[in-house]
């Protein structure tokens, strides 16, 4: 098993050098997953609810 991290979780952790740069913050970095087809979406969300619902039952 690979560990994984989501997406809001790396969202926090970026920080845009160009922005730094400038002497802003920097912090407001957003990630969003991009698909190359519905097919690779539609599987991406069944592995999402397949693990909610395992860790549900764990619970």
């Amino acid at each position: 098993m690979r560990p994984e991290t989501p997406l809001a979780a790396l969202s926090g952790r970026l920080i845009c050098k160009a922005c730094r740069a400038d002497g802003l913050p920097g912090a407001a970095v957003s990630i969003q997953a991009a698909f190359i087809d519905d097919r690779q979406r539609t599987r991406a969300e069944a592995r999402l609810l397949n693990g909610r619902e395992l860790q549900s039952r764990r619970a």
